[in-house]
């Protein structure tokens, strides 16, 4: 569906003339009066609009099975959400409606061991690898984690999903979530904020 509101475009004002006539101000204010208007029509139909989000966690961690293969990332929690939910299976990002959709993930990377290891995450759209879309991480800190972000726009009709999916070239890396400590929260695996930006 397209968005409705569109910016009232800025009045066309008389010229004022050199001596004072009520024409000329009878004009002049309902030019301004009409225009005043349209602006309050428009902002009334932003408080209406609705905007989908979400934000969606992984809070148990995922290894790859096999090297350099591909996997979706199962999501576990949704903190908050209007209108897009984890779909079936749990990897499926589901939009309610079309529009242009901003997915900001970032994925917490463990390595097993001190050798160096590559983890490559993309996103997919309804299973199809959007261009463009991987990142790279390399660690070779055992035990230590390195921190992983996506940002992506992607245009989404309604009832359309979105995945992420990561592979490497070793199953001694992870996406590793933290438990909570006296000092600090949780740190989940993998962080998903959806944000629908455009209709």
């Amino acid at each position: 569906m397209a968005n409705p509101l569109l910016l009232p475009a800025v009045p066309r004002l008389p010229s004022a003339p050199e001596a004072y006539e009520r024409q000329y101000g009878d004009q002049f204010n309902s030019a301004l009066r009409l225009y005043f208007n349209q602006l309050n029509n428009f902002n009334a139909g932003l408080a209406n609009e609705i905007w989908y989000y979400g934000t969606f966690f992984d809070t148990t961690g995922q290894t790859p099975a096999a090297t350099n293969t591909a996997y979706s990332i199962t999501f576990t929690t949704t903190d908050i959400s209007n209108g897009v939910v984890i779909g079936t299976p749990a990897s499926r990002i589901v939009v309610p409606e079309s529009g242009l959709y901003q997915f900001n993930c970032v994925c917490q990377i463990s390595s097993g061991d001190a050798s160096k290891k590559d983890m490559r995450v993309w996103f997919r759209k309804n299973g199809t690898d959007l261009a463009n879309s991987a990142r790279i991480v390399t660690s070779d800190i055992s035990g230590g984690y390195a921190t992983l972000t996506l940002l992506q726009p992607v245009s989404l009709a309604a009832d359309d999903y979105v995945e992420v999916v990561f592979a490497a070239d070793s199953t001694n890396i992870s996406l590793a979530a933290v438990a909570s400590t006296a000092y600090a929260p949780a740190a989940p695996a993998v962080l998903l904020e959806v944000t629908q930006v455009q209709q």
